[in-house]
């Protein structure tokens, strides 16, 4: 018995470590995450305590059986204490990344059974020295190869991941099967090692696959997001182009203007001067460009929206009190604001009444972003976020993704036949 409380400590100690490093989202700030993980390992171990002498008791249920049992009841514990104490991700893609760890877990577990030919891995100091050197090797490989290069498909990854848990989940079951199958073997013969052996190669060909899928999806994402930035940059080339063609009629009118002025003074018509110059500011009002932020990058987007909603016949208000985003990358915050205006357009076309409204401002250093607009009534909402019937929401995923990155939140629903989209960023969260 206390050779396996030692095997427990030894994995206990690793899964915390594991679990702390596997949170690429955390839940909480470095001394939160450690003192939660620190806890699960105190209680992991009287967990184990408390199995083990339930288990020395039942001495009449089979051994595997006991196995078994044990082997789900800490994968539970596993995957509570992770999803409701360390991570913040979606549960989805919370339970990906703790599959392939239990899938890992699973491996180290029965390569010590085949090195030295023991049913559950428990024993000596050799097994305890290969458990410590596997964990060891395979966390440094994690840390310092992978974790980096992860982390950013994870944060990018805007969808798909349920199947992605799922795939997991079915290959973790696959390898808990092999993970039995090896304990109820008595001995290793030469026709069961590449049984095992060729299922691992199939285990990790799944996850090769399933990362590959991946970093597909991310790219994929990326891809949809600069094509939206190119086609607001297009829209800005288009609109500084007209302010071009204006400002060169205005000069080529311009001597026009004054020989009209100069008549008129000849005369001596001074209600016409006054009247024709009320006329010609109106005129050029109408030229005018509307400033609706002194941030180019805002300003420019909501031009180029305006512009869009006159070609689709939408009538949209922009009502902007935002002159400076410290804090706030200017990339996130049109990133955001053009997929919440390319939802809003393309929802509000499905209404009979075309109409969108998007505001902005900051109060201290939260940012808030209220966009509405009419649409049809035919909106689903699954995990909180919108999902139309025939089609995927656009960039809502991202909307909330990014709002994450400053602390933030995002929230969607209807009211009084207006979809709302809001947003509230912390403009002193550090996104880096």
């Amino acid at each position: 018995m206390a050779e396996a409380l030692i095997t427990n400590l030894i994995n206990n100690i690793f899964h915390s470590v594991w679990l702390y490093h596997l949170a690429l989202e955390p839940k909480h700030n470095k001394r939160g995450q450690i003192f939660f993980s620190v806890l699960f390992t105190v209680f992991e171990e009287m967990s184990a305590l408390a199995f083990l002498a339930l288990a020395f008791l039942a001495l009449s249920i089979p051994i595997n059986l006991r196995y078994l049992l044990g082997f789900v009841f800490f994968a539970v514990i596993l995957t509570f204490t992770f999803l409701c104490t360390l991570s913040a991700s979606h549960p989805a893609k919370s339970a990906f990344l703790l599959c392939s760890y239990f899938c890992l877990w699973a491996f180290i577990y029965c390569v010590i059974s085949l090195v030295t030919n023991s049913n559950f891995g428990t024993g000596d100091a050799t097994i305890w020295g290969l458990r410590i050197g596997l964990n060891l090797f395979f966390l440094f490989v994690y840390r310092f190869f992978l974790r980096g290069r992860l982390k950013q498909i994870y944060r990018e990854m805007q969808g798909g991941y349920e199947m992605l848990t799922v795939i997991s989940v079915m290959t973790f079951v696959l390898m808990s099967a092999i993970t039995i199958y090896h304990a109820h073997l008595t001995t290793i013969g030469e026709q069961n090692a590449p049984v095992i052996i060729i299922s691992y190669l199939f285990a990790l060909m799944i996850y090769i696959l399933l990362f590959y899928f991946l970093k597909q999806t991310t790219r994929m994402y990326q891809l949809r997001q600069l094509k939206l930035h190119e086609e607001l940059l297009t829209a800005q080339l288009s609109g500084y182009e007209q302010m071009e063609r204006d400002a060169e009629q205005t000069r080529h009118d311009f001597r026009h203007h004054n020989t009209v002025i100069a008549n008129l003074a000849e005369q001596k018509d001074y209600a016409g001067i006054l009247s024709y110059l009320e006329e010609y500011e109106r005129i050029e009002e109408e030229k005018t460009v509307p400033q609706y932020s002194k941030i180019p990058a805002l300003n420019s987007l909501f031009l180029a929206y305006q512009k869009k909603a006159e070609q689709k016949g939408i009538d949209f208000k922009v009502r902007v009190r935002l002159q400076e985003i410290s804090g706030i990358s200017s990339v996130d915050l049109v990133s955001i604001l053009a997929n919440m205006l390319e939802n809003a357009f393309k929802g509000c076309l499905t209404a009979n009444e075309h109409r969108t409204e998007i505001r902005a401002q900051k109060k201290g250093s939260v940012i808030l972003l209220d966009c509405r607009n009419t649409y049809d009534g035919q909106v689903l909402f699954r995990d909180g976020l919108p999902r139309a019937k025939d089609h995927e929401g656009i960039g809502t995923e991202s909307i909330r993704s990014t709002a994450a990155k400053y602390d933030g939140s995002a929230e969607f629903f209807d009211q009084d036949g207006m979809f709302i989209c809001q947003v509230l960023l912390n403009a002193g969260v550090d996104a880096g």
